[in-house]
């Protein structure tokens, strides 16, 4: 059997990265390929995008179709769509300030040609619930919930040489470490975690936040008297990040919503323990310890727990381990195959 895997034009995307690690999973006589779109700037980008890609799309297309995300289901126009599967990973364009009225307005269309498929397949059982609350025109038998897979390559790191080498590196000698992983959008709650480490007066306390800050984050990092205890790290490969889950005291993600939610689960996997909301609750199960996203103080007090109980960390990093080891990649591809040849 051969798959087309279509991932849009961001390779270095979670969409990219989901498109990739499914390809590699699939057994022995599944051929499947990736295809990704290229992007030119301007003009020439939305071209490309509505376009060409589906030119390419239809010149690529095999004995079956993965489109690997929702903000690619113009390509169901293109292929053969009773042997197309597309996966939707959330619907937080429609839930929070993201673009504008036209961005919104062309998302609702995306999400309304997704009906051609012969499935759609969300990341969560959550992601179902929400996708059906916003398009009920859907039908709820073809919505099938598959959970991404965690890649082998988030590990615990036992060369102590090599921690102490990368905290040097990076100025974090004798610190104690709170991580984010993720982007600055609004349903990441990055405020929230700024207020809550502003509660922490420890000044040996610092969160490294790997991804972007946006304006307003840095006013209110200005407006705390944080500027000395966050420390923004961005365009890292998978083995500096692994580096970081290993040296972090604890990983802190507070989103308000999350369609999947890979942090929490390569952090456990790297063998550091996680705070966070109830967002994730389906992902991570009884393995880390819950706050209350919408109150800083809750999630301060779960941060405190973390680092002053050792035993409660222990607790939290041996679930961890187990956890994030339910999430197989090969599983979800089988279940791909199923949903392709039923």
């Amino acid at each position: 059997m051969r798959l087309s895997i279509y991932a849009g034009a961001e390779a270095s995307s979670s969409v990219g990265r989901y498109a990739r690690e499914l390809a590699e999973s699939f057994p022995a006589g599944v051929s499947a390929t990736v295809v990704q779109a290229s992007k030119p700037p301007g003009l020439r980008g939305a071209v490309s995008k509505y376009v060409a890609y589906p030119l390419l799309a239809r010149r690529c297309q095999r004995d079956f179709s993965i489109i690997a995300s929702e903000a690619n289901s113009f390509l169901l126009l293109a292929l053969n769509a009773r042997r197309t599967i597309i996966v939707c990973h959330d619907v937080h364009p429609l839930m929070f300030d993201i673009g504008g009225l036209l961005y919104r307005w062309r998302f609702r269309l995306l999400l309304r040609l997704m009906s051609r498929a012969k499935h759609i397949v969300t990341v969560s059982r959550h992601s179902k619930e929400e996708l059906l609350r916003y398009c009920p025109y859907l039908s709820p038998e073809k919505i099938v919930p598959l959970y991404n897979g965690v890649a082998g390559r988030w590990r615990k790191i036992e060369d102590d040489n090599t921690l102490r080498r990368w905290r040097e590196a990076h100025n974090l000698g004798g610190k104690r470490i709170l991580l984010h992983v993720g982007n600055d959008m609004e349903h990441k709650n990055v405020v929230a975690l700024l207020r809550a480490l502003a509660l922490l007066p420890d000044p040996d306390l610092v969160l490294a936040k790997i991804g972007d800050i946006g304006p307003r984050n840095r006013q209110v990092i200005e407006q705390l008297g944080l500027g000395s205890r966050v420390r923004q790290f961005s365009r890292l490969s998978d083995e500096e990040l692994v580096c970081f889950y290993n040296l972090a005291d604890a990983l802190v993600f507070p989103s308000l919503r999350e369609g999947f939610g890979w942090p929490p689960l390569e952090a456990m996997a790297c063998g550091c323990a996680v705070v966070a909301s109830t967002a994730v609750a389906e992902i991570c199960g009884d393995a880390c310890l819950y706050a209350d996203a919408a109150k800083p103080a809750s999630i301060a007090g779960a941060i405190t727990r973390v680092l002053a109980e050792p035993a409660l960390r222990q607790q939290l990093t041996a679930r961890g381990k187990l956890q994030a080891a339910r999430f197989s990649w090969p599983a979800t591809a089988a279940a791909m195959l199923q949903l392709l040849q039923s």
